[in-house]
């Protein structure tokens, strides 16, 4: 009897040791694709874009963008806040869009307070002053020129 008590300790043993190990494994796996970093140049863009911008063509029009990820757009006396993000994802809001590293195509995620409406801009930083924003879709020829103060 007492040999089927150490049998049955030892088989508990095992299966807790190799409950364990799997658990272990899982989480260095998930440690290992979060720690997966991004492009330098998506971690430059995210620092750079945080400020004031204004509109190359109309300077009454301004887009702030914050280090929390809030974009608040301020057009023809208007007020728009989103939450937003860089990303070099696709699709893009319903659209296949362009992924290359080399290239260093990056998009602006933008979505509307009620999760009800996405904006999706390609976004080229010409220098640290300068950002240009073309929609994803079908007016994606329609570049608007910003200009940080």
């Amino acid at each position: 009897m007492h040999a089927g008590k150490i049998s049955l300790i030892v088989v508990c043993s095992i299966i807790a040791i190799a409950a364990f190990a799997f658990v272990y494994a899982n989480r260095k796996s998930k440690e290992q694709t979060k720690t997966n970093q991004d492009p330098q140049y998506l971690i430059e863009a995210r620092k750079n874009i945080v400020g004031v911008w204004y509109e190359e063509d109309n300077p009454k029009n301004w887009v702030e963008y914050t280090i929390g990820g809030t974009e608040l757009i301020h057009k023809d006396g208007y007020d728009s806040k989103f939450r937003y993000k860089i990303v070099n994802t696709t699709p893009l809001c319903d659209e296949e869009v362009e992924v290359d590293i080399n290239k260093e195509t990056m998009y602006l995620q933008s979505t509307y307070e009620d999760d009800k409406f996405e904006l999706c801009r390609e976004i080229i930083f010409i220098d640290k002053k300068q950002l240009n924003l073309a929609p994803v879709g079908m007016y994606k020829n329609r570049v608007k020129v910003y200009i940080k103060k």
